[in-house]
Formats: structure tokens, C-alpha cells, sequence
């Protein structure tokens, strides 16, 4: 068993930063300011599960269907193959924790 040093992790206000990770999983920061996006336009990963848990701030996530606003204690699974946005929207900091399976990074 490990500890990850979540609280550390965060403080560091990443944009992303893959934080730890096994042969069959991986965990990641991210924080996005209002209106950063997590990357340009739609991306998927191809064989790549994501769980994207909102730990605080509001943000909106494009995918091919349309936008879904997501706020603090939302669990959202994107799964692979799925393209997808994510858009920082409120005046703090939109922070995440996500977790990939397998390892995306």
C-alpha cells in the first residue's frame, strides 16, 4: 500500500499532472482558471477509461453529444474512444482528480 499525497499534489495548482501510476492504472490533477480548456477542441483516448471526479470550482465538458456543466462532488466516466473537452467555468479554480484505466500518460 501507498500514500499519495493528494493535498501536495494539488497545492502545486497544476494544469495537469499525472500524479501516480501502475501497470493498469493511473491517477492525474488537473486545475483549469475560467475559460482554460484542457486541450484544443475534442480529444479522446482511445483505450483509455477516464473518471473524472470534480473536487471543486464549476466547469463544462464538451463531448460529440452536446455540454454537460459539472460542479464539486460530480463523478463523470468518459469512456474510451469518447471525445471530450474539458472548460474551466467559474472564478475558482475548476481542480479534478482523474483517473485512467490503463494508463493514459
Amino acid at each position: 500500500m501507498k500514500k499519495i499525497d493528494l493535498a501536495a499534489a494539488l497545492s502545486e495548482k497544476p494544469f495537469f499532472r499525472v500524479i501516480e501510476s501502475t501497470p493498469r492504472g493511473q491517477v492525474a490533477v488537473m486545475c483549469l482558471e475560467k475559460g482554460q480548456e484542457s486541450g484544443p477542441g475534442l480529444d479522446a483516448h482511445p483505450t483509455q477509461d477516464q473518471w473524472l471526479y470534480v473536487l471543486e470550482g464549476e466547469g463544462i465538458v464538451r463531448t460529440g453529444g452536446g455540454e454537460t456543466k459539472i460542479g464539486p462532488g460530480d463523478l463523470y466516466l468518459i469512456p474510451s474512444g469518447e471525445p471530450h473537452q474539458v472548460i474551466g467555468a467559474s472564478e475558482a479554480p475548476l481542480r479534478t482528480i482523474d483517473f485512467y484505466s490503463p494508463p493514459a500518460y
